[in-house]
């Protein structure tokens, strides 16, 4: 019983002799462990998870989409946009506090914040963003019943918000690799070719195990002999760049993707 999130006992009013007796009885449902931890979460710890979880997600979809040749990221780029999140959380307890109504900062927010993110997740991270400082301010005020009413409104965006970011990265991979075909077919000729002699120079004796492995093998040698070529000064390539469009070589580019499959695991 002791995983029950309700109590242990319930106390119940039974007939009997013409009177009503009240007394105690233990038939509460028994809860599986997983319902008891959930429940047992105070409001202001759950909203704190909840705050870092938001914070996350700011991070994952703020960060410009990738380009060729662009410059990796910063090592303090996480911590900057945690900064960012948590200033602009401040910002929007304080305008709630003083009067603002949630609707109108959402706007705010949504040209602040959320400048460089597509309209539809725009939308959704600003809804839950509001949701979640109204449910923080109302916790702050004692009002619990409301402050959890709120958490069940950003629960229910999560899923779609989650959804959102996985598309918006299916799209900017494919504008990537769209941007290596082209490039491969008028500037990184050389490249693709060199990779096919690799592939036959540096093969195992057992052959390649995977394209993974043979992308972590060769990519420095490609970029090495990029470095050296008169394309250099045509188009900028850094190792992400390499390792991705030789990956993408080795499983749609015709050519490539048949020397590999020669030879995979001789």
């Amino acid at each position: 019983m002791r995983n029950n999130p309700l109590p242990a006992t319930t106390s119940i009013s039974e007939k009997k002799g013409g009177k009503y007796n009240q007394h105690l009885t233990n038939r509460n449902l028994t809860i599986p462990d997983y319902y008891h931890q959930i429940s047992s979460i105070p409001l202001e710890d759950y909203i704190g998870r909840l705050k870092r979880k938001l914070c996350e997600t700011f991070f994952y979809i703020s960060q410009q989409p990738p380009s060729i040749g662009s410059a990796p990221s910063e090592e303090n780029e996480e911590e900057l946009a945690n900064k960012l999140f948590h200033q602009e959380y401040s910002s929007a307890e304080s305008a709630l506090s003083s009067g603002t109504p949630a609707s109108e900062y959402q706007k705010i927010l949504e040209l602040t914040l959320c400048e460089n993110i597509d309209e539809e997740t725009t939308k959704l991270f600003s809804t839950s963003f509001m949701w979640l400082v109204c449910a923080d301010l109302l916790a702050q005020e004692g009002l619990r019943d409301k402050a959890w009413a709120a958490l069940v409104e950003l629960a229910s965006l999560e899923t779609r918000l989650k959804d959102a970011c996985i598309a918006e990265e299916k799209r900017r991979e494919k504008l990537l690799q769209q941007e290596y075909g082209r490039l491969a077919n008028q500037n990184l000729k050389h490249l693709r070719l060199h990779l096919i002699d690799l592939l036959y120079e540096d093969c195992p004796d057992n052959g390649w195990r995977s394209v993974n492995v043979a992308t972590h093998q060769l990519h420095e040698k490609i970029l090495q002999f990029h470095e050296q070529s008169d394309q250099r000064s045509v188009i900028r390539l850094n190792e992400s760049d390499i390792q991705r469009m030789i990956t993408n070589w080795m499983n749609k580019n015709k050519e490539v993707n048949e020397t590999f499959k020669k030879l995979k695991k001789l």
